[in-house]
């Protein structure tokens, strides 16, 4: 194959990094799935469940000595207090020392140590608050010592067990962080063999894509379709980051492809060899971090179960009066009850959406999709009040259970829309670097409904990102909280 190197992360060995692969594997050709997505919130959800299993030992063994101790399966309310305590404070104490990342947990030895002493200081802990408050007569001694040693026993089984886990994980490619190397092939490659020998079996090179200059000076690898499967794996979520390697006096013809990869929901890296320079003082290389991914990691998780617990909740409520809109619907108008359209979504992945029919059908298959407007014809008497308060919108919670979706986030356009507006605003795919939201932080603000305009989708665009880059659970609830005075404000819905 030509321009990219290509390895399967299952039968690639630790130490070295195999360039050539067989002529027939292709990037699409790679069987392995990657149901946590990316490797950072697998990662994260990997010590959500670690943390939970600890806090379950922690209670279990407490409640297990006492059982053994004293022989009676009631407990009483001080031991049931100390219990409690001591889960919440070695939560505390684990994770002030650090042992709740990942990186510890690779330190088998280290890791083991850090979790003896985090336990060890809650115990002495406990102790002390017992001798302090003057209730040592009412605490077995026993209890405390079996609830020390079966405690400390059970979290190094568990420890045992997760690390059993990550090594079937890691050989199904979970957990391993998927890197594409983009550059010139001689420096490309180096790169790419030295990351994958140094990586201690998390990181894994899964292309590299030469790259070479182009007749209109632009930057670009061998053939566009390498460039663009590139761009295929990371809307899979198949790339976690990408690196482009280039010489110092290359820096210049960065511009191009850096533009192009910026809008993907990946991370970005830039190594820079100063070697070609020749000058004292200079570094050998540096590596620099171009974007992060929003929302990587535990905020992607929190985020994920949060559009889980409260779209399940509010479709719950909604669905007496989704089923009184679709009854309307059908008996005002001719046509499905719905609406679905492909639209972009993370990654610029299409989605389907789904939306309340509040247009005569034949609107809808317009291949323009042109923008609702005031007063529009389009618009039937049912759909104009579905409209006006946003029930049309109801149905996409469930795109936001499957995924495809946020509660919050930029809304997703047309996809004639999108592609007519990356062409006409610089870095308009940058909003497809997170989930499309039902609502966002540019519809609280006033611009909701028709963009009639380039201005008003270059504000649009600019509330976008502020989003993008501003994320927080609390920005999430305050835009929640606007959505209410935004939907009962009926100048721009129609």
């Amino acid at each position: 194959m030509r321009g990219v190197s290509v390895i399967d992360p299952r039968s690639a060995p630790r130490s070295t990094f195999a360039l050539e692969a067989p002529a027939e594997m292709t990037p699409g050709d790679l069987a392995l799935t990657r149901q946590w997505g990316f490797a950072s919130d697998a990662r994260a959800i990997l010590m959500i469940c670690l943390y939970a299993a600890d806090t379950i030992i922690v209670a279990a063994s407490g409640i297990v000595s006492h059982l053994i101790r004293n022989g009676s399966r009631s407990i009483a309310s001080p031991y049931w207090g100390h219990i409690i305590v001591g889960c919440l404070i070695f939560g505390l104490v684990m994770q002030t020392a650090g042992a709740y990342r990942f990186a510890s947990l690779r330190r088998q030895s280290e890791h083991l140590a850090r979790i003896t002493g985090c336990w060890a200081a809650v115990v002495l802990l406990l102790i002390a608050v017992i001798y302090l408050s003057k209730l040592s007569d009412e605490f077995s001694r026993g209890w405390m010592l079996l609830w020390a040693v079966s405690g400390w026993l059970g979290l190094m089984g568990t420890r045992a067990l997760t690390w059993r886990a990550m090594r079937r994980l890691q050989a199904h490619g979970q957990l391993v962080a998927h890197i594409a190397v983009v550059g010139h092939r001689v420096a490309a490659e180096h790169y790419a063999e030295r990351l994958q020998c140094d990586g201690n079996g998390d990181v894994q090179v899964i292309g590299v894509f030469e790259a070479t200059d182009a007749p209109n000076n632009a930057w670009r690898p061998h053939g566009r379709r390498n460039f663009d499967e590139l761009i295929r794996l990371a809307a899979d979520r198949w790339v976690d980051e990408v690196v482009v390697v280039s010489p110092c006096t290359d820096f210049a013809k960065l511009v191009s492809p850096l533009h192009e990869l910026s809008t993907l929901a990946i991370d970005i890296n830039l190594y820079l060899d100063f070697g070609a320079t020749k000058r004292a003082g200079y570094p050998p290389s540096v590596l620099v971090s171009i974007w992060k991914r929003p929302l990587a990691g535990l905020p992607t998780v929190f985020k994920r179960c949060t559009d889980i617990c409260v779209s399940g909740l509010l479709l719950t409520l909604a669905l007496p009066l989704m089923g009184l809109s679709a009854v309307l619907i059908k008996l005002d108008s001719p046509g499905p009850v719905l609406f679905s359209q492909q639209r972009f979504g993370f990654s610029k992945k299409p989605f389907t959406i789904h939306k309340f029919r509040s247009m005569q059908w034949e609107a809808g298959q317009d291949p323009s999709v042109p923008q609702a407007r005031r007063n529009d014809r389009r618009v039937t008497r049912v759909g104009r009040f579905l409209r006006r308060t946003s029930l049309d919108e109801l149905p996409q919670l469930i795109n936001v259970l499957r995924g495809d979706m946020s509660l919050v986030g930029p809304r997703p356009h047309a996809v004639v829309h999108d592609e007519k507006y990356a062409t006409l605003i610089d870095g308009y795919l940058a909003r497809h670097r997170i989930k499309p939201g039902i609502t966002g932080w540019a519809q609280v603000n006033g611009l909701r409904g028709e963009i009639d305009t380039l201005k008003k989708m270059e504000q649009r665009l600019e509330y976008d990102l502020y989003y993008i880059n501003n994320w927080s659970p609390l920005l999430d609830l305050v835009i929640l909280c606007r959505t209410l005075g935004a939907v009962l404000d009926y100048r721009n819905a129609y």
